[in-house]
């Protein structure tokens, strides 16, 4: 009889081990480490569907206010995931980034100012298998022509986050003040050269255009529409062409013969003017500036006049620049799951724009990258976007795209370009002397890059 009791207990405490066993396999399970597809060890991924909390690393250089409302807004939309933003990278940016690759420390998602930097040293994860197998993505809802630029070889290294649209200012008061007529969105290069010259007082220290050599970038194109982007036609960059020698040519009519620009005269004789360091298209004194839709807000808030926007005009036809900030997976992160879930809100996610735009994002700091007739209505009724931009909007799909952050070698190739540029400026070179030259040089920068890009992504 005495041996039931004694039974009893031990087949509890079997029972007991056996639970405790099942509970430590539970969790193994959910924490272990696998070998990924590079040979590095990551988390199991399977957390994401649980109760448990993950958090990833987020590295940006977005100001710490937006940062803030961007990951409170991202994180009550998804319980499961904690955001924590890094704070050891800063400037320079890719110096930054390679200190945390050396040292492992990479953010789970970060921005990248060169999306081919990136790739070549292995700081990027491959997005093209997550993408393909999200229902929720649809590049027709998207820009296509924005997303191909991180594309290589059909491998998608990174997502833009924002996009914006190189336009012109126009101070619609000063036009009214000097009796020159505001233009409409088909005004031609003609057009603003006229419009500047009317518009310039010395006297009255009032100008035309800010500074024309900042626009000689996106000029050649307007020159010559079959071109891209810092004369890049598809293959090969054609400094060479008439379409640059006639742009930069332009470019020194408006401040050397016209003169239409307070920037052609001295800070002194400018702190003169306006007091030290003050901005004269602030203060009214400028009638047209070259200037990137990241300022609408700015401008919203600081300009005491009114003033509208339109396209950069061309010769015959025109085609709007647009500048892309890029976002990807660190290809060392453990968390890549939960790292796609945070870039897919941040990116191609209706409900995130709206997320973002609820918390407080300011609407007017990027143009949506999601093709969709409500984002599109909210986007428009915003107070910081004038009516003008609804006809640019239309032109995003046929517009020129900078190659700063994601074409191959152009971070190499502006070390070519900068300088050459002091020398027209100086007068000591002409853009005619000198195109083939330049072709030679940044076509070589490009095939060098494009080679090392090309052994990364073969491998």
């Amino acid at each position: 009889m005495k041996v039931k009791p004694l039974f009893q207990c031990l087949l509890v405490v079997l029972l007991i081990l056996v639970a405790g066993l099942a509970g430590c396999s539970s969790n193994e399970g959910a924490n272990s480490e696998t070998e990924n597809s590079n040979g590095n060890s990551e988390k199991d991924e399977s957390a994401t569907d649980s109760d448990e909390k993950i958090t990833i690393t987020y590295g940006t250089w977005q100001e710490d206010k937006e940062v803030d409302q961007v990951i409170k807004a991202f994180e009550a939309s998804h319980p499961n995931i904690k955001v924590k933003k890094d704070k050891s990278l800063g400037w320079p940016w890719n110096e930054k980034l390679s200190a945390a690759a050396a040292a492992g420390k990479l953010p789970d998602v970060f921005w990248t100012f060169g999306v081919p930097t990136a790739v070549t040293n292995g700081w990027l994860e491959d997005l093209t298998p997550y993408l393909e197998k999200d229902d929720n993505y649809d590049p027709e809802k998207t820009f296509e022509s924005i997303l191909q630029t991180a594309n290589y070889d059909g491998h998608q290294y990174a997502m833009p986050h924002s996009m914006h649209a190189i336009v012109m200012l126009l101070n619609t008061d000063l036009f009214e003040k000097e009796n020159v007529p505001v233009p409409d969105s088909s005004w031609t290069l003609d057009d603003l050269r006229k419009s500047s010259v009317q518009l310039t007082n010395y006297n009255e220290h009032q100008f035309g255009f800010l500074n024309p050599r900042a626009y000689r970038e996106v000029l050649p194109v307007q020159f010559d529409n079959s071109l891209e982007w810092g004369t890049w036609d598809g293959e090969q960059y054609n400094f060479s062409s008439a379409a640059y020698v006639d742009s930069q040519n332009y470019i020194n009519t408006l401040w050397n013969e016209d003169k239409v620009s307070p920037s052609v005269y001295t800070q002194e004789e400018r702190d003169k003017w306006y007091g030290k360091d003050k901005d004269p298209w602030t203060l009214g004194k400028v009638g047209i500036r070259y200037d990137g839709t990241w300022g609408l807000t700015g401008n919203t808030e600081n300009n005491k006049f009114n003033w509208t926007v339109l396209p950069i005009p061309g010769i015959d036809g025109h085609r709007v620049p647009l500048v892309a900030d890029y976002v990807g997976i660190s290809k060392s992160s453990k968390h890549k799951e939960a790292a796609y879930e945070f870039l897919k809100w941040l990116t191609f996610s209706k409900e995130g724009w709206f997320d973002r735009k609820d918390a407080g994002v300011p609407v007017a700091r990027s143009i949506p990258l999601i093709n969709d007739e409500e984002i599109w209505e909210a986007y428009l009724s915003d107070e910081a976007v004038p009516a003008e931009m609804e006809e640019i909007i239309k032109e995003i799909p046929n517009g020129t795209v900078d190659p700063l952050k994601a074409h191959p070698g152009y971070t190499e190739a502006l070390n070519i370009i900068g300088p050459m540029n002091e020398k027209f400026d100086k007068g000591e070179a002409k853009p005619s002397d000198v195109g083939a030259e330049m072709d030679q040089k940044t076509n070589a920068t490009y095939e060098k890059a494009k080679e090392k890009l090309n052994e990364v992504i073969g491998e």
